[in-house]
């Protein structure tokens, strides 16, 4: 199945807005290589996730799926998102030296989910796939 990302949210000073080209191509950019070096055939979208309920609205990325159990299966749905907000936060910071409340970058924030596809939870091994991941992305931007 195909997920349609929603380009659109709310900016620091309540205002609706959306991502602008520059930061779309930036974030397909970085999620090209992920799947690239991973594999992952799954969707990676921008997403505002401000849409979502509970502790997910607070969220930077979620992997949504309707089988945690077997995530990567022929007939299960499961895809990544990222915040809208957060991928405009960082394309700021990466490429106008503006400030940023979060520490973890773009690529960490996608290893992290994809890891999620393979160890749904927080762990030790969720960690250190977390990290492999974010290594082979980064190695490959070289």
């Amino acid at each position: 199945m195909t997920h349609l990302p929603i380009t659109t949210y709310t900016d620091e000073y309540y205002r609706p807005t959306n991502l602008t080209d520059d930061e779309i191509a930036w974030f397909n950019a970085v999620v090209d290589r992920a799947k690239l070096v991973t594999g992952v055939k799954v969707d990676i979208i921008p997403f505002d996730h401000d849409l979502y309920s509970g502790k997910h609205r607070d969220a930077l990325g979620c992997c949504t799926t309707t089988d945690p159990a077997n995530m990567l299966g022929d007939d299960v749905d499961t895809y990544i998102t990222i915040d809208c907000y957060f991928i405009h936060e960082k394309f700021e910071q990466v490429f106008k030296g503006r400030h940023s409340i979060e520490k973890q970058t773009l690529e960490e924030v996608v290893a992290h989910e994809i890891a999620h596809l393979y160890v749904w939870r927080h762990g030790k091994k969720h960690t250190t796939l977390t990290n492999e991941i974010y290594k082979k992305i980064v190695e490959n931007a070289a």
